[in-house]
């Protein structure tokens, strides 16, 4: 049953709308409660939208490559759509509990991100 979960959920893929439908069908035939991180996603996808960001370019993907081991909330990457950009050229999240794992004396709200500028260039065709 749990196999059978986790291969369900990493076969949710696609734009907004539909990952939105396919992350609430699952977690109801599953008993999970997630309403409010479903929630919480689609609020940002209803505020790219409304900030004029393309949402049907936006892809959800639950087969994650990223590392997510310090990550503790919304996690990103953005993908060019040129050939030859061997990997996404932006990347990050929340890590909240990063800095107290690493000594700090409370949890310190953070968000982080990297942009790989050689394959920017590659996707811009400058490289």
């Amino acid at each position: 049953m749990v196999v059978a979960l986790f291969d369900a959920f990493f076969d949710i893929s696609g734009g907004c709308a539909g990952a939105i439908a396919g992350l609430r069908d699952l977690t109801r035939q599953a008993g999970i409660a997630l309403d409010a991180e479903i929630a919480r996603f689609e609020r940002r996808c209803d505020l790219a939208d409304k900030r004029g960001v393309p949402v049907d370019q936006l892809r959800f993907a639950a087969r994650f490559e990223r590392g997510l081991q310090y990550y503790t909330g919304f996690v990103f990457e953005l993908r060019a759509q040129a050939e030859g950009v061997p990997g996404p050229i932006a990347g990050g999240g929340r890590y909240d509990r990063l800095l107290a794992q690493l000594g700090a004396d409370k949890e310190i709200p953070a968000i982080g991100g990297a942009i790989r500028t050689e394959w920017l260039l590659l996707a811009r065709g400058e490289a």
